[in-house]
């Protein structure tokens, strides 16, 4: 190794040990530290933007108290009788079964989310940063558009909502994959392809599609070199998948994945210049929202002011270079990247989805076979498939700006790139501030953790049962099972549990006969079903916000 090499190698390591700090400086300044205090768990009874995060909560706490079993990943103190895989639970497994090989050792509340959204954020900038690294080798440039990535908005959208969706880490990863690849195939390549689809399945299954793409791409391009062999990688990548899969619980345990919702929680024609999503926060300064009709506001693809001041840059640098015949190069661009375009094509096609929204009009239905809805019904919300045509914009946003340096001058590349960053974070600032200012006040919530008559009402319980669904149940899973009950029913979206709802029904027939409840603790939120209980004398009920609540004298 000669020493400029090795210097560049020490450039590299220092550069990515600085996108970190960068990310952990990002974290801080939008969350605080708050979600880092493993035993508080306040802000996640808030409903941080929505309830979701209660029920990646929930899912980790019957994780935690079941027994090990196999699928690793299935809690069976949830939806007993069939067990719940966390997958479902958007609980990333990955993490849960790691943090419960140390339960025991563990505090009684202990909650990994915020941790594990800033390592997100940290990887996020190194990615970032080395993607960039590859094509300017500026540890300046490199530095200051990892910014960019670091203060994604689709990144701090789900952050912290949707924790394992804010894994888009593994997009950038993927990407800088197939760029390596791209200029100098390699076997290795495959491997750290595997390991990407790997940490998926156990983080978030829909990153395993957008992993695909450029795993895809890597392939068609071995093949344009008449080399069949990744073909044959990728079938050993995909198949090994599975079976990591398989052990996790994500896949093959018959469970129907297939949800309804394609085309309905769709990505609105507006989506990249619409700065509206869940929580209400600001998302821009300067750009005015727009109205979303159906399920579109799970598509937020906002790119940002600073972005849209990059492209305008890119494309009057583009317009004068050319006018002047001083760029050449635009065919041999298209033609080395004509797959990569399709691809993207197709994804952003697939975010779309077959129900065309723009604004708040729907333009466009598309009747599609209900076998190809069932299929797109796996990845239901489809506007996620968005993300990797998203992290490629701005990767070809800041290639672009580094390549016209040899006519404008590296310095003044340098500081094109200052300016889009700096009006992305004058766009975001207010969002920054208000996502901030909400988590310090979630910090101290009072929920019904807290609540002491609910607590006595739980204490000793074994089996938490639904006579009729209830809308609160995500909460009022939590405490259940800090009670360590047992819960027939489960909090997932996704899965099928005919034989817990068969058990239930069992039970709650020999109550509702008997009047023996035993330990269970039954609820209804419909007071007729509650007095065919309350007819033994040995059963007491609890009123709470609409919800009754059934249990054995003492």
């Amino acid at each position: 190794m000669n020493g400029q090499t090795e210097r560049k190698m020490c450039s590299e390591r220092w550069g990515c040990f600085l996108a970190a700090l960068i990310g952990i400086g990002a974290f801080l300044l939008i969350y605080g530290t708050t979600p880092l205090h493993v035993t508080n768990d306040a802000w996640i009874m808030a409903g941080y933007d929505e309830t979701d995060i209660i029920q990646h909560y929930s899912g980790w706490l019957a994780f935690r108290n079941s027994d090990w079993t196999f699928p690793l990943g299935v809690a069976s103190d949830m939806a007993v009788g069939d067990g719940t895989c966390i997958s479902y639970t958007d609980s990333i497994p990955w993490a849960a079964i790691a943090f419960k090989l140390f339960r025991t050792a563990l505090p009684e509340t202990f909650q990994y989310f915020g941790w594990y959204a800033l390592l997100c954020y940290m990887l996020q900038g190194i990615a970032a940063w080395k993607i960039l690294w590859r094509k300017s080798k500026s540890i300046w440039y490199s530095s200051v558009g990892a910014v960019l990535f670091i203060f994604a908005p689709i990144l701090m959208e789900r952050s912290l909502r949707h924790t394992a969706l804010g894994s888009q880490w593994l997009i950038l990863f993927a990407v800088l994959v197939w760029l390596n690849h791209r200029d100098c195939p390699k076997r290795r390549h495959y491997a750290e392809f595997l390991l990407l689809l790997v940490l998926a399945i156990g983080i978030h299954p829909y990153f395993l599609p957008m992993i695909a793409v450029f795993l895809l791409l890597c392939v068609m391009e071995d093949i344009q070199r008449k080399k069949v062999s990744g073909i044959l990688y990728l079938v050993g990548d995909l198949m090994l998948t599975y079976a990591v899969g398989y052990v996790i619980g994500v896949l093959g345990t018959g469970v129907q994945t297939s949800r309804d919702g394609y085309g309905f929680y769709s990505m609105n024609l507006n989506a990249v210049y619409n700065p509206t999503s869940c929580g209400g926060y600001t998302w821009s300064s300067l750009v005015k929202v727009h109205p979303q009709i159906l399920g579109n506001y799970d598509g937020f693809n906002y790119l940002g002011a600073g972005v849209f001041a990059g492209i305008l840059i890119l494309l009057v640098l583009e317009t004068v270079f050319r006018t002047a015949g001083q760029e050449k190069c635009g065919r041999h661009w298209f033609v080395r990247n004509w797959m990569a375009l399709v691809m993207l094509l197709l994804c952003f096609l697939f975010a779309v989805s077959n129900v065309v929204t723009l604004n708040d009009r729907e333009l466009l239905s598309i009747p599609l076979p209900q076998s190809l809805v069932n299929l797109c019904g796996i990845f239901r919300a489809s506007s996620r498939l968005f993300y990797p045509v998203y992290y490629c914009m701005m990767i070809g946003l800041l290639y672009g700006i580094w390549h016209y340096r040899k006519r404008i001058g590296r310095r003044s590349a340098e500081a094109l790139v200052c300016l889009v960053v700096l009006l992305q974070l004058l766009d975001l600032h207010t969002c920054i501030r208000e996502k901030h200012d909400r988590m310090t006040e979630n910090a101290g919530f009072a929920s019904i953790l807290q609540e002491p008559e609910l607590n006595a009402v739980m204490e000793g319980k074994e089996n938490f049962l639904l006579d009729q669904y209830y809308d609160g149940v995500r909460v009022l899973s939590v405490p259940a099972l800090k009670h360590h009950m047992k819960l027939f029913f489960s909090t997932a979206n996704s899965g099928s549990y005919e034989k817990t709802e068969e058990e239930a029904q069992q039970i709650l027939a020999v109550i509702r006969e008997t009047g023996e409840i035993g330990n269970n603790l039954v609820l209804t939120s419909d007071w007729d079903t509650a007095q065919q209980y309350l007819q033994f004398e040995n059963i007491a009920c609890y009123e709470r916000d609409g919800a009754y609540f059934l249990f054995g004298r003492n």
